[in-house]
């Protein structure tokens, strides 16, 4: 049995795309790993992060589709790595689980707009920080900017100032009261 999230997922194809494998190697380059390290592939898809992973560490994989049929919601083992391109309907819910089973850290392709201020939170929660981050695009994919983030556990953020919300309309507000 599969988990409801991702059965909801293979209804939407717009979840159903697949990476270059140059950019699968870009991303899992820009990782150091210690020889005997766990890894994951947690959205297998055509393999192209999995087969790229290096020889001398430990890799598994989750895929929802058959054959396979190895739920990521419902891997429950610890790994120290997840470097993988995820379904972007369901990047909160996946952040949630990954802080959960990952040790050292993990990489996620996103959507340009996928760092919500509650995804953000679920880092911070759980004690990792974004490490890196590559903005870019993938032509055949939906025209719009897409991002790979490195994120590592007890690591600072590399972000400028902490990320928040500003509202241009309080301090305007204020403004006009201050000059009555």
């Amino acid at each position: 049995m599969i988990s409801k999230s991702l059965k909801n997922s293979l209804a939407n194809p717009n979840d159903n795309i697949y990476t270059p494998k140059k950019l699968a190697k870009d991303c899992i380059d820009s990782f150091i790993f210690k020889k005997n390290d766990t890894i994951l592939d947690a959205f297998y898809g055509n393999g192209v992060f999995y087969n790229n992973y290096p020889n001398n560490i430990k890799k598994d994989f989750t895929e929802i589709k058959k054959p396979y049929e190895k739920d990521f919601f419902k891997y429950k083992k610890n790994v120290d790595w997840i470097i993988t391109n995820p379904p972007f309907s369901m990047i909160t819910p996946i952040f949630e689980h990954t802080v959960n089973i990952v040790n050292k850290g993990f990489g996620y392709i996103l959507p340009g707009y996928g760092l919500s201020n509650k995804r953000l939170q679920i880092l911070k929660d759980n004690n990792f920080g974004i490490t890196g981050i590559s903005y870019f695009y993938v032509t055949d994919w939906f025209g719009f900017p897409v991002i790979f983030i490195k994120c590592e556990k007890n690591k600072d953020n590399l972000f400028l100032f902490e990320p928040k919300n500003y509202k241009i309309f309080d301090e305007i507000s204020n403004s006009i009261k201050e000059t009555k």
